[in-house]
């Protein structure tokens, strides 16, 4: 009856398949020794993903069997049928499980728009769900597969295949007989089960990853899939396998991923690209399965170039973080993410032995870091990161490991370490440690120092806060040893000239000032702050005053710095920070003149990195110099004051009054740029940056004219050159009150459509207020004529009543009608034309 039963069964293949005749693979499970199939691989790719219903009643009867505890007796099947339904078992699973691994690698060759033609191609029988042909290997006919099911399937047999790399787990101490025997079963089980269509492990795991991602792309687009997305067990599984391969990373395989990366063989270099590209698929799959598109106000998604959709990425957040593997999701993003960045750097430190192509490896990294990036920026999953760990010792260690690829044996460029450990300058760049990256180094370095920028700006709760009050206290002091050793690096580094920039320092030396800028805000790092980057500003303001100008307020020397300043992408948190850039790119396209021969593509950007640059070091020194409760009165200037060279406290003043006269000019200008935000000069900078900066220039002047130290302190707003402005500091403002250079013809338009709307007003009330002026004088004029008039009528009346001998006698009208009926209009009349000539002025 059994039998019967399963021979009547439905044998539905993943694809809607016709049942195969056994191939030679197939043959291969007919031995003996493979005739008995993963228990894992059997209950997750068998029981859940194709039906709802089980494969085939095998399936169920064993189940039966093993939750009964019943021997075949109990049950009427003998040991030779259930063997017999066990391999027939097997076989069907052999075959489902081979077609998806012809289809990731059909698909996995193409890109999203053949992907999107080859699944719309055609439609199921019978619905509308899209189905595609594949191949089933040489000789055979090609299949219709059916793509809702693949998208069902592939997450939970990825999961399967990212379970049979990992290491055979040891039974705990006290295991019992049975459960050691359940685990040596399921290591001998799961070992040959994914290797069964001759790829690598990995390369197969790197390719579904990429298939899944495009299916979840596309079924936003297309009608059959769209609600997928909306499948709360689809989703599930696609959290569920983004756990395991991001905890598989950064656990079990960290130790295989680091001997690969210091490898020397091809083979092996190819399997630490493709671990790598793991780590970042996992995360692109993240934003793509549990994501929506971002649609335009019409209801379509809006469309990159390379074919993929803007990422919803607040709804991605809502939609993962409700699940139940949220919180193991959350270390594990940030750890996967690490090992990628610790085998950028045992590549780097492999040196000409190692095989690996450090940029190539980098670039997984930075797309991981991306991805993530955009994760971070939305508020939700920042609140929900520190409720699970409020020290943020995850984000902690990520950037620790990013921000360190630069220590010893290496160093911060241009540096490199001598037989000593001092920093020597390297005047060619290929001569650096970090050369082999070809720039690798610092632009993981310079994602890490953002990512730390990046929480520091939320303020519910304070980061750094949190982080020097929580279990990660000492972690966050190393990341900020680290910040501020790469700051003292790049602050006191060679001119251009000597030691050219290699590829990715203008982007480091930005993101390592942002990072210490805030970090010289907050009281838990202050004083190192203050104690690491005393004798590197020692050193700037110690500079001749047209070096320091070229180098620190938009000049030659520092454009030479910023020749490859391209864009770091980085998601901006707040709207303030939206903002803020839009302030720098309006502003410096007027203030920054670069010299000749500069790419047109890179030169908005170039302007904007030496506005930044100068206006950070402007608020670097401010945010050192204020004052704080806990340290002593002007305890960084007095470390300044320690740290100057000989002749450096005469130059010095000079240089503070230079950056802080360029500095009120730029947010000048920028409060009177037509294209600027309306509180532009206030975004760039605040009333207090300059406030801080103008009397720490006036208390560097007075320590130069000879005032100790305590006296200085003693005072609380001294006089800025006595009162008078700076023959060097007026040289900015009249740079910044020259008419902007270079304004194309649509502004030069507005500016003048503008002008001449501004005079057609002015003359329209200067014609006003002539015509008003007019109309009071004639008023003036009219009223004073009634006047003299009534007089000359009043005193010719008078005079008549007196001759009259009736003149006494007679009586007053009772309606007071009479002679005496003008004077209340000659009285009022001539007080009006009075309260006219105040109320006018003079007349005319």
């Amino acid at each position: 009856a059994l039998e019967s039963a399963h021979t009547a069964g439905p044998r539905r293949s993943l694809l809607r398949l016709s049942r195969p005749k056994p191939s030679s693979l197939a043959g291969a499970w007919r031995r003996p020794q493979n005739i008995r199939i993963s228990v894992y691989l059997q209950e997750v790719l068998v029981r859940q993903q194709f039906d709802s219903k089980p494969l085939c009643s095998a399936i169920h009867v064993r189940e039966c069997v093993m939750a009964s505890g019943r021997g075949a007796s109990d049950t009427g099947v003998s040991d030779r049928q259930r063997q017999v339904l066990y391999h027939d078992a097997a076989v069907t699973q052999h075959d489902q499980i081979m077609d998806i691994f012809y289809v990731v690698n059909e698909l996995h060759a193409l890109d999203v728009d053949e992907v999107k033609r080859a699944v719309s191609r055609g439609k199921v029988k019978g619905s509308d769900r899209p189905a595609f042909a594949f191949n089933r290997g040489l000789n055979k006919a090609p299949h219709r597969a059916d793509a809702q099911r693949l998208m069902r399937a592939l997450p939970q047999h990825l999961i399967a295949c990212q379970l049979a790399q990992l290491p055979p787990r040891t039974p705990a101490a006290g295991a019992s007989d049975e459960e050691v025997q359940a685990a040596e079963a399921l290591a001998d089980d799961l070992t040959p089960n994914v290797a069964l269509a001759g790829v690598p492990p990995e390369a197969h795991l790197a390719a579904g990853l990429r298939v899944l991602t495009v299916l979840c792309d596309l079924a936003a687009r297309l009608p059959g899939l769209c609600h997928m997305l909306d499948d709360v067990a689809f989703r599930e599984d696609v959290v569920d396998l983004v756990v395991l391969v991001l905890v598989a990373a950064a656990g079990p395989n960290v130790p295989i991923c680091l001997k690969l990366a210091r490898s020397g063989t091809e083979a092996d270099a190819q399997e630490a690209f493709t671990r790598a590209e793991v780590v970042a698929g996992a995360l692109q799959l993240l934003a793509a399965g549990c994501g929506a598109p971002v649609v335009t106000p019409d209801g379509r998604p809006i469309i990159y170039g390379s074919g993929g959709y803007a990422v919803h990425y607040q709804l991605m957040c809502r939609r993962a973080l409700g699940l139940r593997a949220s919180e193991h999701l959350l270390d594990a993003m940030f750890d996967g993410v690490r090992t990628v960045v610790r085998m950028v750097r045992v590549a780097l430190l492999a040196g000409d032995g190692g095989a690996v192509d450090v940029y190539q490896l980098a670039y997984h990294a930075g797309v991981a870091f991306e991805v993530l990036a955009e994760i971070l920026a939305i508020p939700l999953f920042y609140q929900r990161l520190m409720l699970h760990d409020p020290s943020g010792a995850a984000p902690l260690r990520l950037v620790r490991e990013a921000v360190a690829l630069h220590d010893a044996p290496m160093a911060p460029p241009p540096y490199s370490l001598n037989d000593e450990g001092a920093w020597v300058p390297m005047p060619d760049p290929a001569q650096l440690p970090t050369a082999r990256g070809e720039g690798a180094a610092e632009l993981l370095s310079a994602r890490g120092a953002t990512l730390l920028g990046m929480l520091a700006e939320r303020e519910s709760p304070l980061f750094f806060d949190s982080a020097a009050e929580g279990a990660a206290a000492g972690l966050a002091r190393d990341v900020a040893l680290c910040i501020t050793r790469n700051a003292e690096a790049l602050l006191q580094r060679p001119p251009p000239q000597d030691c050219p920039p290699p590829r990715g320092e203008a982007q480091l030396s930005l993101a390592v000032m942002r990072a210490v800028e805030g970090l010289a805000d907050d009281s838990n790092h202050r004083e190192e702050v203050m104690k690491s980057l005393a004798q590197p500003l020692a050193h700037i303001l110690s500079l001749g005053v047209d070096d320091f100008i070229s180098t620190w307020c938009g000049g030659d020397v520092a454009a030479d710095l910023q020749r490859d300043a391209v864009p770091l992408i980085v998601a901006s948190l707040t709207s303030h920070a939206a903002d803020v850039t839009t302030a720098f790119s309006a502003v410096s396209a007027t203030c920054i003149q670069l010299p000749e021969g500069w790419d047109p593509e890179v030169e908005g950007p170039a302007r904007e990195a030496l506005l930044e640059r100068g206006l950070l070091l402007f608020k670097l020194i401010g945010n050192l110099h204020a004052q704080s409760d806990l340290l002593p009165t002007d305890y960084f200037l007095g470390l300044l004051l320690e740290s100057l060279p000989e002749g450096g406290l005469e130059l010095a003043p000079r240089n503070a009054a230079a950056l802080h006269a360029w500095a009120l000019a730029i947010r000048n200008h920028a409060m009177t740029h037509p294209d600027a935000p309306p509180n532009a000069g206030t975004l760039l900078m605040s009333d207090e940056d300059l406030s801080l900066a103008k009397n720490f220039a006036a208390k560097v002047q007075k320590l130069a004219e000879g005032l100790p130290l305590a006296e200085v302190s003693a005072l609380d707003h001294p006089a800025l050159h006595n009162g008078e402005p700076d023959p060097e500091a007026q040289v900015w403002a009249a740079v910044y009150e020259e008419p902007a250079p270079k304004r194309s013809h649509k502004a030069q338009w507005k500016q003048k459509a503008e002008e001449a709307r501004r005079k057609k007003k002015r003359k329209r009330q200067r014609e006003a207020e002539a015509a008003a002026a007019a109309a009071a004088a004639a008023a003036a004029a009219a009223a004073a004529a009634a006047d003299s008039d009534d007089a000359e009528a009043s005193n010719d009346s008078a005079t008549a009543a007196a001759d009259s001998p009736m003149a006494d006698d007679s009586p007053v009208p009772a309606n007071g009608d009479g002679d005496d009926e003008g004077d209340p209009d000659t009285s009022s009349g001539g007080s009006g034309g009075s309260s006219e000539v105040e109320e006018g002025g003079e007349g005319p």
